[in-house]
């Protein structure tokens, strides 16, 4: 009787074993994917505001544009208008996947840029008011944050 319950304890311990090798080999792979999928997304996302830097000018406030504007951010001609196809198209999956305060800065960089003109080609200028970063300093640290996100972190490298 005792080989017979030995040999359901070694059999019990073997299947316990698997299915915590099977558990924690899914939860790294679904891991590694997430951080690739972040990675190009973030990469995306870089691509399209690099782009959208020579489609904007930037001038200084004056009195003429109103009390407490610091800078005037406008398009420089309606036939190459800023994009922000990419951010449509990704920023449900990186609201899931990326940090809650770096979205939130990339999300509203990009509020901006899609206020800046319509498809009709009709353009409006955006107001940076006094107590706002300026847009090269905006467009900077939405660049810096998607780097952050756009190299894979050490230990995917490597992995598959």
């Amino acid at each position: 009787m005792s080989a017979d319950l030995n040999f359901l304890w070694s059999g019990a311990a073997g299947a316990t074993i698997a299915a915590i090798f099977t558990v924690v080999y899914t939860e790294f792979r679904e891991a590694r994917q997430a951080a690739n999928e972040l990675a190009g997304l973030a990469r995306l996302l870089a691509n399209e505001v690099e782009r959208n830097e020579g489609a904007v000018e930037v001038a200084q406030g004056g009195p003429e544009h109103g009390e407490g504007v610091k800078e005037l951010v406008r398009v420089r001609t309606s036939t190459n208008l800023p994009s922000a196809d990419a951010w449509v198209e990704a920023r449900a999956r990186l609201a899931q996947l990326m940090a809650r305060h770096d979205f939130a800065a990339i999300a509203d960089y990009y509020a901006v840029v899609q206020g800046l003109g319509s498809p009709s080609g009709a353009t409006r200028p955006y107001s940076v008011g006094a107590v706002e970063p300026g847009w090269k300093e905006r467009t900077a640290d939405v660049k810096n944050r998607l780097a952050k996100y756009a190299e894979l972190p050490l230990p995917w490298r490597h992995l598959g």
